[in-house]
């Protein structure tokens, strides 16, 4: 099949679910313009999509959201939105450096405590990457 689509890429949109558990992947793909990738500093190689589960980051971001998150931004900045592993779930949270260097992983819904967090002291966390777009399903 002929790509008709000139000046767009797709991002791999794996239907993976983060915040609250780690779903299943679906495969499958979402477009976006190649200018408005240029625009804003991003390559489709760093891109990947997955959809939020879960209430924590409402209002900002809410269950079924698709996020497109850019994994070469993977060195947090206070205030910015990140995905995070641990072992086999995936956290989506706004983080914000302490002065000891360590990290405090917050949600945007009060209902949820602020989590600290120490990179050195746990290994098998990592940083993904920065989330840099988020859709919403209006239906």
């Amino acid at each position: 099949m002929v790509n008709r689509c000139i000046g767009f890429v797709a991002a791999d949109s794996g239907e993976v679910e983060v915040a609250a558990n780690l779903g299943g992947n679906t495969g499958g793909k979402l477009a976006f313009r190649k200018d408005w990738l240029k625009s804003r500093g991003l390559f489709a190689k760093d891109l990947n999509c997955v959809v939020a589960r879960g209430d924590s980051m409402e209002p900002t971001i809410n269950s079924k959201d698709t996020l497109l998150v850019d994994t070469s931004k993977n060195n947090p900045r206070d205030g910015q939105i990140y995905v995070i592993r641990s072992s086999d779930v995936l956290w989506v949270k706004r983080i914000q450096r302490q002065i000891d260097g360590s990290l405090s992983l917050i949600s945007d819904n009060p209902t949820y405590a602020p989590m600290q967090l120490n990179l050195d002291d746990h290994p098998d966390i990592q940083v993904i990457g920065q989330v840099v777009q988020i859709s919403k399903d209006l239906t």
